[in-house]
């Protein structure tokens, strides 16, 4: 499994390798939001998300035929080179937050790890105000469950590669 050994190199291709095993595959949920060009429910058109390109984010592309490549790129210009990335062993996790919930929520989560003593403090300081924030989330508790399952994981792939 991508990430689960040690020597796990913390670069773009491998970080956005495991976000889209997570993000993989179209949801037309019409009860999730960013399924929605508008950003609402029942605003706008129904497009869904795939590969983690969500229509509300993205009202302009092709979301049902969105491509690995596309995917990846979007990453990269959207969320990768506009984090405040700083020891690389918190790459997974932000790029992770910022697929999930968002480039400024990533960002500011960064930003109060910045001062920490070491990076299990910072990593583990990252994971509990993921963990928070998905805790006051309301109107979203069916994907719940699912959140926590995936930041546990990018956590464990993360805490096991720390060298």
């Amino acid at each position: 499994m991508i990430g689960r050994k040690t020597g796990f190199d913390f670069s773009f291709e491998s970080c956005a390798a495991i976000v889209l095993k997570v993000e993989a595959g179209l949801t037309m949920d019409p009860k999730d939001k960013g399924n929605w060009t508008g950003g609402k429910i029942g605003v706008g058109v129904l497009k869904g998300t795939n590969r983690g390109i969500s229509a509300a984010s993205y009202p302009n592309e092709d979301i049902k035929n969105m491509t690995r490549e596309r995917a990846l790129y979007l990453f990269k210009r959207d969320y990768w080179n506009k984090l405040r990335l700083q020891e690389k062993q918190l790459n997974l996790m932000a790029l992770d937050c910022a697929v999930n919930q968002g480039l400024g929520i990533s960002n500011g989560f960064l930003d109060q790890v910045k001062g920490l003593p070491s990076i299990r403090d910072k990593v583990e300081k990252f994971y509990d105000l993921r963990e928070a924030r998905y805790g006051k989330t309301t109107g979203w508790e069916s994907f719940l469950k699912g959140w926590i399952n995936r930041l546990d994981d990018v956590y464990d792939r993360t805490i096991i590669n720390l060298a």
